[in-house]
């Protein structure tokens, strides 16, 4: 969790997009390795639902170390360039030094973690697939049919769940990017300072909101903090739409709501599939956290190209997003339900996901 620290250090560099694409994926290898070491200590139940506040917890260290990374760092940066060793001393030598070492720390941690709960790597291999299982799926056409419909309920599973994901970080990276942007070409005519103040506001929201989703996680399942999740979304970007022009109070309620849906949406995402009995392996959540990644470099430069001239491109970009998320994730849900009645599943799913008989 300190690793993440790194990332918002080095945010002053033009890397800084390239380095949370691949702090997401750390994330997403964390919460895969937890799932399977709980596995073998809880009920499935139980193991989903600590995966799930697992899951929480470490998104909102990641959310404080965004907002501490900079303040550490903030000190040793104001002084301009004047050629002498003192400037490569507190502008080089010592914010270097302080990412570096959370880096150590972080693998310390990482590395006394692995030593008291030691964790194989499941690996895939078909051919542990029940022999019996096998005759019954192959044993008429009919069954063949089947374990074709399965396989293509499967992908299209993964599919949707890309989909979700990439419509809904899409969203999530436009408002943080162009939240302060679009305020100042409000009626209002907010300053520059104050539209910076109204975007803080989003961060902080942002950050705050998971820590107490890591609260919420306890009473409440992951299918239902999404809900909540893309309700907020609905709400606080529908204040923003009507208020932005004419009252500053509603247009800070309506980015403090944004802040708190966009909140717990991702880390409630794979616990949300595992909870209803779809695995995240490695080879998924890679396939997942690319198109989140992808998302949040098109749909800001898409959405850069009209906010000038445009500003509320960004609130029906908004409105567009959370209304498919809403189809989407409905059509998950059929297609979960559809894919673990279907006679073939149980099969395929063991052999997609490496796992034994």
């Amino acid at each position: 969790m300190v690793n993440v620290w790194l990332n918002e250090l080095w945010s002053w560099s033009a890397q800084r997009r390239q380095k949370k694409k691949r702090a997401n994926s750390n994330e997403l290898n964390i919460n895969v390795m937890n799932q399977d070491i709980l596995s073998s200590e809880t009920e499935p139940l139980s193991k989903i639902d600590i995966g799930n506040v697992l899951m929480q917890a470490l998104h909102f260290f990641f959310g404080f170390g965004c907002i501490l990374g900079p303040l550490l760092a903030e000190p040793f940066l104001k002084h301009s360039y004047i050629g002498s060793e003192g400037f490569f001393a507190n502008c080089l030598v010592l914010p270097y030094t302080i990412a570096s070492s959370t880096a150590v720390i972080s693998s310390i941690t990482f590395f006394l973690l692995f030593v008291f709960y030691p964790y194989d790597q499941p690996k895939s291999n078909s051919s542990e697939i029940d022999s019996d299982e096998v005759q019954i799926i192959s044993s008429n056409s009919d069954d063949v049919d089947s374990s074709r419909n399965s396989s293509s309920l499967y992908y299209l599973l993964i599919f949707s769940c890309s989909v979700f994901l990439f419509v809904f970080l899409g969203s999530e990276g436009t408002y943080f990017q162009f939240s302060a942007s679009f305020a100042t070409k409000t009626k209002l005519n907010l300053s520059e300072p104050n539209a910076a103040f109204l975007a803080s506001s989003l961060a902080i929201s942002f950050t705050a909101f998971r820590a107490f989703s890591v609260l919420i996680a306890l009473k409440l399942t992951p299918d239902l903090m999404i809900l909540l999740d893309l309700f907020s979304v609905v709400i606080g970007n529908t204040l923003v739409y009507f208020f932005a022009d004419r009252n500053l109070v509603l247009f800070v309620i309506g980015i403090i709501l944004l802040g708190a849906g966009f909140a717990s949406v991702f880390p409630s995402f794979f616990p949300f599939l595992e909870r209803n009995g779809f695995e995240v392996t490695d080879m998924i959540g890679s396939v997942l956290t690319f198109s989140g990644g992808l998302a949040e470099v098109l749909a800001p430069f898409i959405i850069g190209l009209y906010i000038d001239n445009k500003p509320y491109v960004l609130v029906y970009f908004t409105f567009a997003s959370v209304t498919l998320s809403f189809i989407v994730l409905a059509l998950l849900n059929i297609l979960i339900w559809k894919y673990f009645r279907s006679p073939g599943s149980a099969a395929l799913f063991r052999g997609f996901n490496g796992q034994s008989s």
